[in-house]
């Protein structure tokens, strides 16, 4: 069984929320290309990595996660 990725989770928990990226762009103030590159584990689209840190631990917290 592959292991789950850290975009994977991200993005499981958002959907079992019921939530868009557009939602979830406008309550963390995080760009939704971003968001994308999170759950995508898009590491060429992310931002610089202190940046990228702070940012999916918002996401995480926002979707109730432990970041």
């Amino acid at each position: 069984m592959a292991k789950e990725h850290f975009g994977d989770i991200l993005h499981t928990e958002r959907e079992k929320l019921g939530l868009s990226l557009d939602q979830v762009m406008a309550s963390t103030r995080v760009r939704k290309k971003f968001l994308e590159a999170f759950e995508e584990a898009n590491f060429l689209e992310m931002p610089p990595h202190g940046y990228a840190v702070n940012m999916i631990v918002s996401y995480a917290r926002f979707l109730g996660l432990d970041p």
